[in-house]
């Protein structure tokens, strides 16, 4: 598919809050990503731009645009659950704890 093919299925794909966008990466790949307004769980207040990750698509076909999309939106909204959900009033499965911190556990 071309950029332009691409970014058609996106623009015909939808989520309530979500945007998404289309990038190149070399002739025939792409990336998209997305974006939502929430607010942020260190600071709080008003909602502000969160950004998904990035997702590569290798010669896509249509299928695989929306699949992907579908995918990315999952992703984003299990990130924001783990989050969101607390146990004792602590984050126990958030999305952001460094890797290395994780390990030091299982020492």
């Amino acid at each position: 598919m071309l950029l332009e093919d691409v970014k058609r299925v996106v623009a015909e794909t939808t989520y309530p809050g979500y945007e998404f966008g289309v990038a190149v990466v070399s002739r025939g790949i792409y990336t998209i990503e997305g974006r939502f307004k929430a607010p942020c769980t260190v600071s709080g207040g008003e909602p502000v731009w969160q950004y998904t990750r990035k997702w590569l698509l290798e010669y896509p076909t249509p299928s695989a645009v929306v699949g992907t999309l579908l995918k990315l939106v999952l992703t984003s909204l299990e990130h924001e659950a783990r989050e969101m959900f607390l146990w004792k009033g602590k984050r126990v499965f958030d999305p952001h704890t460094d890797i290395n911190a994780l390990l030091a556990l299982h020492r």
